[in-house]
């Protein structure tokens, strides 16, 4: 989501592709619940399958293992966003 999209008078909903941890996400949603623009949506979309397995090689630069998508879920899931324009 990007101020053109915002006030540059550009109808509609948003897409989100890979949402990873889904932080962007939830920046926007709550930019768009700010705003009381409840009349867009955001759709997230990523892909958890065909991936491959992680390994132990699978970590960040501090040595923390990358999330699994229910780790994800519940951290999108704990920023209370109400009733707001969210759907995965």
């Amino acid at each position: 989501m990007d101020d053109i999209s915002l006030f540059g008078g550009i109808a509609g909903n948003f897409v989100d592709y890979g949402v990873w941890r889904g932080g962007s996400s939830m920046l926007s949603a709550l930019t768009l619940i700010a705003l009381n623009e409840r009349e867009r949506n955001i759709y997230l979309q990523d892909t958890f399958e065909g991936m491959p397995k992680l390994s132990d090689k699978d970590v960040d630069i501090h040595g923390v293992p990358y999330s699994k998508l229910w780790e994800q879920e519940r951290e999108f899931l704990s920023v209370s966003l109400g009733d707001g324009p969210v759907f995965c």
